[in-house]
């Protein structure tokens, strides 16, 4: 591969990559792609990031309080999970607590896992072999039964907080099973005998499929219900870090008994240890929010993260940065919605797109202060925004879809107007991406179920491929990346029944079809908003066409947050005339003459 730098106006780096033929009306074609092992049980979201930002995209799911993964792209060849390397498990001291399965070690000792199975829910396991244990555990759940008992004296009783206690006594080789209407998000505390015959040490004790040991006798351990993850720098290292959502009980966070006992995570990238949980100095407090989405923006301007965190029912929280790794609450748009999204519709600063039973919402923050500066009839509430320039206008349109169908939004001048005849699109779809799959230099549309749509210069409409087409689905992210950064886009595909199925069918493929000439870009910005959101790139080519794109509009994991690249197709073009960066805080970085087929980072420094 080679490589060169330059600098004209910020730091640039070019990577280039062999060019692929150019084809005016290429058939999409597409090939295997390497095996990720991505877990589909629960499977709520699936995204892509780049938090070490060696340019190889990697891929994160959430699973609620199942087993999520965080897959290394080792250069494009394979994909290998660090989930628990990188300490982004549920709880780093306790590896493989998530995979909610017995252990398969059968060594002298006590063994604790929980499990939750269909029919079979919230379940606590303690498991003794060759030894006697006794000893207490506190939980924080409305109530708890014991479903089985072998071999062991259990009794619940309840604390001065009305919460349950159960004292247990396990004779060697006996154990018992509890049931509890809740698992997830809530503290779970261990107290083994240190002294007497019951006694045991710390490394008798296992934990979790992965059979940790705890650091003492007395312990904790809790299962986080997850939502969404968001990728930015918080701590000013250069390492992204990551703020996780997590639920809200199904609503139980409301209750006074709950108070401060369900947290969300801001998870700072540290040594080699892997992340921290730094949300308690962070100024970042949850309340009531039963958390869905999270995402970073810059709200105002003014070149700092503000991040939004949307909750089930309720108006969202937004906090805005004030120094490194802190925050603090500012006013939320007073909007509940089932969809939002930050977007870039004019050079006035970032709006944010709230989907409502009214119709597309538009909001607009000026001095810390928002108002609705558009409302969109849509026919109800989205599922999903997805961001796109398909019509080459230099502004940012946007595509609707889900439940009430899909309506494309056009953009003239800031202001949103449906195109009626949705340029053939069809009226449903659980789920899309617009994505220059071909390099045509003309946005495409992907779909679930219905797969991708071509848009067509001579007809100026979209058009039925065929390729990528699936069963009917109920609910799906399409993410397009370029795991091996030959330029062309891959798909990366989920779908179920609906939002909250046990399981989900993964689509991962590698784009293979005989596509056009291609520039990548990354931008870095400046210690207060390293991602540059807020940013947008545009390039000129000879003839006079400008191709757009704004920082995160590629990125449509449902509700998380991490994929800031952007993409040009070229077509025929084998060299940009002129690229020029437009920062979110002002000021412009202009470059010219970049040849094509290559991954271009550009640093505005400081």
């Amino acid at each position: 591969m080679g490589r060169r730098s330059i600098a004209i106006g910020a730091l640039a780096t070019l990577f280039a990559v062999s060019a692929a033929a150019p084809s005016p009306a290429a058939k999409p074609r597409f090939d295997s792609a390497p095996n990720a092992r991505i877990i589909t049980k629960r499977l709520f979201d699936i995204g892509v990031a780049d938090p070490d930002r060696d340019g190889n995209q990697d891929i994160f799911t959430t699973n609620h309080k199942f087993r999520s993964v965080f897959l290394r792209n080792v250069g494009g060849r394979s994909f290998r999970d660090e989930i628990n390397l990188m300490g982004l498990g549920p709880d780093p001291r306790f590896p493989g607590l998530d995979l909610l399965q017995e252990p398969p070690d059968d060594d002298p000792g006590v063994y604790i896992w929980p499990t939750d199975e269909p029919g079979d829910a919230g379940q606590l396991h303690l498991r003794s072999t060759a030894l006697p244990t006794s000893g207490r555990i506190s939980l924080y759940t409305r109530r708890v039964v014991v479903r089985r008992s072998e071999g062991a004296d259990v009794a619940i009783s309840y604390d001065q907080d009305n919460r349950p206690v159960v004292d247990f006594d396990v004779r060697a080789g006996g154990g018992f099973v509890l049931a509890s209407n809740g698992l997830a998000d809530l503290p779970i505390q261990f107290d083994f005998a240190a002294t007497g015959p019951t006694a045991v040490t710390p490394g008798e004790i296992k934990v979790g499929t992965g059979a940790v040991a705890p650091d003492a006798n007395r312990f904790q351990f809790k299962l986080r219900d997850r939502h969404g993850l968001a990728f930015a720098d918080v701590a000013g290292d250069r390492d992204q870090d990551v703020f996780v959502t997590t639920g809200g009980l199904g609503g139980g966070i409301a209750s006074k008994k709950f108070f401060g006992l369900v947290a969300d995570q801001l998870l700072v990238s540290g040594d080699a240890a892997g992340y921290v949980d730094d949300i308690l100095i962070s100024g970042m407090t949850k309340g009531r929010c039963r958390g869905r989405s999270v995402s970073y923006g810059d709200a105002d301007g003014d070149g700092r993260l503000d991040l939004l965190a949307t909750c089930e029912g309720d108006i969202p929280k937004l906090f805005t940065q004030v120094f490194r790794g802190g925050f603090v609450q500012l006013e939320a748009p007073r909007s509940v919605g089932s969809a939002y999204r930050w977007a870039q519709l004019d050079r006035g600063g970032t709006e944010l797109l709230v989907s409502t039973r009214r119709g597309l919402e538009v909001w607009r923050s000026t001095e810390a202060h928002w108002s609705r500066i558009q409302t969109v009839d849509g026919g109800g509430e989205a599922e999903q925004i997805a961001l796109g320039d398909y019509d080459n206008s230099g502004t940012l349109d946007v595509l609707l879809t889900g439940g009430r169908g899909v309506r494309l939004l056009s953009n003239r001048n800031g202001r949103l107007q449906p195109v009626p005849s949705r340029l053939g699109l069809p009226g449903h779809a659980a789920g899309a991406s617009f994505v220059d799959y071909d390099n045509d230099g003309r946005l495409d549309v992907s779909l679930a179920p219905q797969g991708i749509y071509r848009w067509e210069r001579r007809s100026g409409r979209f058009e039925r491929t065929g390729a990528l087409n699936m069963s009917k689905v109920g609910y799906a992210i399409v993410e397009w990346m370029d795991y091996d950064n030959d330029g062309r886009r891959d798909p990366l595909i989920a779908t179920s029944r609906r939002e909250f199925s046990p399981s989900s069918h993964v689509i991962r493929k590698r784009n293979v079809t005989r596509a056009g000439n291609w520039l990548e870009v990354e931008l870095t910005g400046g210690r207060k908003n390293r991602e540059a959101l807020g940013a947008s790139a545009a390039i000129h080519l000879r003839g006079g066409r400008t191709l757009t794109q704004w920082v995160g509009q590629n990125d449509d994991a449902r509700h998380s947050q991490g994929h800031y690249r952007l993409y040009f197709g070229l077509g025929s073009a084998r060299v940009v005339k002129r690229l020029v960066v437009h920062w979110s805080r002002g000021g412009e970085t202009r470059m010219r003459k970049i040849g094509a087929d290559r991954l271009l980072r550009i640093s505005r420094g400081r």
